[in-house]
């Protein structure tokens, strides 16, 4: 019998996932990691020395804002996503695809995103009828571009249709 291996993913993957969706939709993606300070990205030995990932965080800022000008598209943040949300996630994804619940595949998410990437801040907060979920994206001098939040909520919620297999799951 065949075994399956699980890919423990680094944000080091999920960029190569963006990269790789990006150049699917016609974008120069390498004008545009080194117009934001990334052309380095994906070469190992240059991701080894990254050590402040508030000033990482700043570089995909300004990835997200060129992108958007670039493209002529302000919400090109929703456009860009995997066939196989849980793809993006590794082990993360099959935690959450584990779950009982959608609630606990959440409760997962929120729990072990800091090791897929340590700049998203996720928080879940029960409500009387419905479950509050609150995304925090850290940056250091510059300001999230909306691009940027628009692509992490559009993965958080094709990831929690998926593993809730509610395609119909709308955000309120």
């Amino acid at each position: 019998h065949a075994v399956a291996s699980v890919k423990y993913l680094s944000a080091t993957d999920v960029v190569q996932r963006i990269r790789a969706c990006l150049g699917a939709e016609g974008v120069d993606v390498d004008a545009l990691f080194a117009r934001a300070g990334l052309g380095w990205f994906g070469d190992p030995a240059q991701e080894q020395r990254v050590a402040d990932l508030l000033a990482l965080s700043d570089q995909f800022s300004l990835l997200w804002e060129g992108l958007a000008a670039a493209s002529g598209d302000a919400l090109i943040g929703f456009r860009v996503f995997a066939p196989d949300p849980l793809s993006w996630l590794g082990v993360l994804g099959h935690l959450m695809l584990a779950s009982p619940t959608l609630r606990q595949a959440a409760d997962s998410l929120t729990r072990y995103m800091p090791l897929v990437s340590p700049v998203v801040r996720a928080t879940i907060e029960p409500k009387a009828d419905r479950v509050r979920v609150g995304l925090n994206l850290v940056g250091g001098t510059r300001q999230v571009p909306q691009a940027r939040y628009d692509f992490t909520w559009n993965l958080l919620l094709a990831t929690m249709r998926f593993v809730g297999a509610r395609p119909d799951l709308k955000p309120i």
